[in-house]
């Protein structure tokens, strides 16, 4: 379980961060965003997609 709780902190984080990105945009200076370019921001939705699809497989086989 504890496992579990740790990765749904860090998919949290990351889709905090994406919704910040949201609103604010890009920010050069990582003060308001932590993304600074959009390469990271692909990376973290594409890593972010792929654990949703993840879980619901997994949840789904319970």
């Amino acid at each position: 379980v504890e496992v579990y709780d740790r990765e749904i902190l860090h998919l949290t984080d990351i889709a905090i961060n994406i919704h910040e990105f949201q609103y604010n945009g890009l920010d050069p200076e990582g003060i308001v965003s932590r993304y600074t370019n959009l390469n990271d921001v692909k990376k973290d939705i594409k890593y972010l997609t792929e654990k949703i699809i993840e879980w619901v497989r997994r949840l789904s086989q319970t």
